[in-house]
């Protein structure tokens, strides 16, 4: 999983960034949710969230431990609120 997620992020980034070693598996997993956002399209697009039962079946297709689940699924939301943040600035 985390090095067929790491050949795909080396494909298209173009920016580097620094990821501690602790939340490196969290971050591929994350991006591997990025077709996984729940959208409102009207007069502008405003994001929601990501789809919670797309992370769970993510969570499944890539065989991640029952154990790591939980801390997997808060650590997600908590880099999905973070991006909100971001992706719903107005631009006017």
């Amino acid at each position: 999983m985390i090095e067929l997620a790491r050949s795909k992020i080396k494909r298209e980034s173009t920016e580097e960034f620094e990821v501690f070693k602790e939340n490196w598996e969290t971050v591929l997993f994350f991006l591997a949710l990025k077709g996984q956002w729940r959208v409102i399209a009207g007069m502008s697009v405003m994001y929601q969230d990501i789809d919670h039962t797309a992370i769970f079946h993510t969570m499944e297709m890539l065989e991640t431990p029952k154990r790591k689940r939980k801390q997997l699924f808060l650590d997600v939301k908590l880099m999905a609120a973070a991006a909100l943040e971001i992706l719903n600035v107005r631009k006017d």
